[in-house]
């Protein structure tokens, strides 16, 4: 284990019934925005990827502080200040509009859009399976470790907040310090779990 397994946690959303897991609209979709810098500053629209379930079942979701779309998010305009103070790789802050079940636009949100991913799970110390014995390019892991070697020739302010690459489940990693802040200001709709302690499936539990 490296020290760096205590000082990142993997960001998870809610599960809750109440929680808004968010779809891309059509328009946003064909922007290609999970993988590329996005430079027209139109902002990226996301609706509630449930609404037609919910509407039969009569559940009602409640817009959060942070939402997700997959592993990334959108956070309200009361978050972006923070993040705005650090220059994080590969990363931006994009306008973000969440319409909800009752189209309302709610326009006070921000998509952190990862479009470059970093590679810095340990292969000697992570727990892990290839779905394909022919390619070893992304993993299932269920347990991971960082690589010092690689976290360390970076700047810490440049890998506050990162994307995993390698693996089948790209999900986001995210440094104490903005965990922190996220835990002091109990923003919603956001979890963390500390690299040294979690192993996949724990989020469901």
């Amino acid at each position: 284990m490296s020290r760096y397994d205590d000082e990142y946690y993997i960001v998870e959303t809610e599960y809750t019934p109440t929680q808004v897991f968010l779809s891309p609209t059509t328009e946003t979709s064909e922007r290609s925005y999970h993988y590329k810098r996005l430079t027209s500053g139109k902002p990226v629209f996301f609706v509630n990827g449930f609404k037609e379930r919910d509407a039969r079942t009569g559940d009602k979701r409640v817009v959060s502080d942070v939402m997700f779309d997959g592993a990334s998010f959108v956070v309200r305009d009361s978050i972006k200040p923070f993040l705005d103070q650090f220059d994080i790789e590969s990363m931006q802050l994009h306008p973000a509009v969440v319409i909800d079940d009752h189209d309302v636009w709610h326009d006070n949100y921000w998509y952190l859009n990862f479009y470059g991913e970093l590679d810095c799970w340990d292969r000697n110390s992570s727990e892990y399976e290839y779905l394909d014995d022919d390619d070893d390019t992304d993993a299932m892991i269920d347990k991971y470790s960082l690589n010092p070697e690689v976290l360390d020739a970076i700047p810490e302010e440049k890998r506050l907040l990162f994307k995993m690459d390698g693996a089948a489940t790209a999900y986001v990693f995210a440094h104490k310090r903005v965990v922190k802040y996220f835990l002091e200001n109990a923003y919603t709709g956001i979890r963390f779990f500390k690299v040294a302690n979690f192993r996949e499936g724990d989020q469901h539990l």
